[in-house]
């Protein structure tokens, strides 16, 4: 089987920059959940639920005036579990780091008093049900789960324009964020499903604007991740690669949800959906 071809664009582009820019829509939304909701305690311990490289656990730490936290921090991804392991290290993490999946907890039943999966639960199969089931049994009596979706992530759209410039109407398919998950409505309801109350569960829509030095790096490095059709590069990608950075660009340029600043750098506002369910 021939290796997969891939624009030389695409190969420079660092994988580490873009998941350090991924991390700041993240965390963002989880600093401002906790801002919104955190109880005052002696002692919590916290589940940090798909913990990737720690956004969660670096949200808490930096807002929390408990005086004893226990934090658990899982991922079913080693990679991160390793990166999250090596950040408590070097920082002094009052955690602990496991390699398990959201939907198959190996944590006994009430151990947490909150659960926080910032941008998990739609990547779990069916409906991410069973990673809330999960939350649902660990958590304490009286203790609450938390969870996020996107409402408004403007990259996919300026990744469509780009793809329409460069490939015409009928494209190669590209991953895409299923409006269902943008619903609130839809994604508190899922809290029922998994065994919590109705009148137990709020839902809150927030709000972040994400500063973005290099607005062209931004608009590269997007391309590199999320241009790539479901099927594989293409070969006229290559010699398209600016005319797709180009057309990401009018996109930002014209849409709302980017702000220009004096200085050349920029700003993205992103909106959130968040649901805190008590059990």
């Amino acid at each position: 089987m021939a290796d997969e071809f891939t624009p030389k664009r695409a190969e420079l582009q660092d994988a580490r920059a873009y998941a350090e820019l991924s991390s700041k829509f993240t965390q963002g939304i989880a600093e401002k959940a906790i801002d919104l909701f955190f109880p005052k305690a002696e002692s919590l311990v916290i589940h940090d639920n798909g913990c990737g490289t720690g956004e969660v656990t670096r949200a808490i730490l930096a807002r929390s005036s408990v005086p004893s936290l226990t934090i658990k921090a899982n991922d079913n991804d080693p990679l991160y579990v390793e990166a999250y392991a090596a950040a408590a290290k070097s920082n002094g993490w009052p955690a602990e780091t496991f390699n398990m999946s959201a939907d198959a907890l190996d944590f006994e039943d009430n151990t947490f008093d909150i659960s926080f999966a910032n941008f998990v639960v739609f990547l779990i199969p069916d409906d991410g049900v069973p990673a809330l089931r999960e939350m649902h049994r660990t958590l304490k009596p009286g203790g609450t789960a938390i969870y996020t979706a996107w409402q408004l992530l403007p990259v996919f759209e300026p990744v469509q324009k780009a793809t329409l410039a460069t490939r015409g109407p009928n494209g190669p398919l590209l991953r895409t964020l299923p409006p269902i998950w943008q619903s609130g409505e839809f994604l508190a309801g899922l809290a029922a499903k998994a065994g919590f109350e109705k009148d137990n569960v709020r839902l809150e829509t927030l709000s972040n604007k994400v500063p973005i030095k290099d607005i062209r790096e931004f608009a590269e490095n997007t391309w590199s991740r999320l241009g790539r059709p479901l099927t594989g590069w293409l070969q006229g990608d290559e010699e398209s690669w600016d005319a797709a950075v180009d057309a990401f660009l009018e996109f930002c340029e014209a849409s709302d949800s980017y702000e220009r600043l004096e200085n050349g750098e920029w700003l993205i506002e992103v909106r959130a959906n968040v649901v805190f369910a008590t059990k």
